[in-house]
């Protein structure tokens, strides 16, 4: 391609990564935002941003050979067929900081025959090497629930996601199938303490924790609900739940005893940021549910449409990736 190519109307503030990710269609994101700091990609002859927004004129000038990219576009389908099979279509975000996935149910984090056990060669793959960083997921989901997790390529992506993590900058929600009749929102402030046994329980020598609990739909015997956590202790929403008289339909651990719904349905919904961090590479970032948990909803309001449940969530199946 054309080592200069000027900008169009239509191409006005767009962001510079995305205009690239087009025009190099073959070519890892990593590599690409590599090429943008190291200056092998330029705005007219400047080194930017990945999140500059280009203007009508503007001359975007690449630096890359013809083997080079040749190079990254081999290294490209190399990386791709290291993907295991089952997790190609739960791909969300990929950038050079962070990999985001969409968790099936069902299968742990960590351990023999877990997500990691058979993502590993595949984020060995998208990660700079790099002898004291190893590419892995920068905080956990139980084995039972679903939803977006999230994987450090670079060290600069996984300090960013810890830090937001712990200054509670990041809105987290999930989605949840309760037992009970839930009719207004339910805000839900314990202090949650492990025990000897390894168990979280509430205490009040504990830690506190915050969880709200937004009703969606509701028959007298269930409430599908839209829970916000303030905090992020092992498993906070499901002991907090059950402790408030609500616990997850199918949480046989905490007194969710119900069989028409096992496993319980929990499902990490969506990330969100108030202002853009480039480095993360998205302002608010949603996950489907999987089919699993749809059947469950629909065994839990038989007179319900899959629309309807949907609708109540507003969701269209588009993520502002940055």
């Amino acid at each position: 391609m054309n080592r200069v190519l000027i900008t169009q109307v239509n191409d006005d503030n767009k962001r510079i990564d995305k205009i690239i990710r087009i025009l190099f269609p073959g070519i890892p994101i990593s590599a690409l935002y590599r090429a943008i700091r190291l200056g092998k990609i330029r705005v007219n002859d400047k080194k930017i941003n990945p999140s500059y927004k280009v203007r009508t004129g503007d001359r975007i000038t690449h630096f890359l050979k013809e083997e080079e990219l040749s190079s990254l576009a081999a290294r490209s389908k190399d990386s791709e067929s290291k993907v295991p099979i089952e997790l190609k279509d739960a791909i969300l975000l990929r950038n050079e900081n962070l990999l985001a996935l969409n968790k099936p149910p069902g299968i742990p984090v960590h351990g023999n025959h877990s997500l990691c056990s058979l993502l590993q060669p595949y984020l060995d793959s998208l990660a700079t090497p790099s002898l004291s960083f190893k590419p892995g997921p920068l905080h956990r989901l139980d084995k039972d629930t679903s939803g977006i997790l999230f994987f450090g390529l670079s060290l600069e992506g996984a300090r960013s996601f810890t830090d937001l993590l712990i200054n509670r900058i990041l809105e987290k929600c999930y989605l949840g199938l309760l037992l009970g009749d839930l009719k207004e929102p339910l805000l839900m402030e314990d202090r949650l303490l492990k025990n000897k046994e390894g168990l979280v329980t509430v205490d009040n020598q504990g830690k506190r924790a915050g969880t709200a609990l937004y009703p969606l739909i509701s028959n007298g015997k269930y409430t599908f609900v839209r829970i916000r956590i303030h905090t992020g202790i092992k498993h906070q929403i499901r002991i907090q739940s059950a402790h408030h008289g609500f616990p997850l339909a199918g949480d046989f651990k905490y007194g969710g005893r119900d069989n028409r719904i096992r496993p319980y349905l929990l499902h990490a919904y969506s990330y969100s940021l108030k202002e853009e961090i480039p480095a993360l590479g998205f302002r608010r970032l949603t996950a489907p549910l999987p089919e699993s948990a749809l059947v469950k909803l629909k065994t839990a309001f038989p007179e319900r449409k899959e629309s309807d449940f949907l609708k109540f969530l507003g969701y269209n199946g588009v993520n502002d990736a940055l």
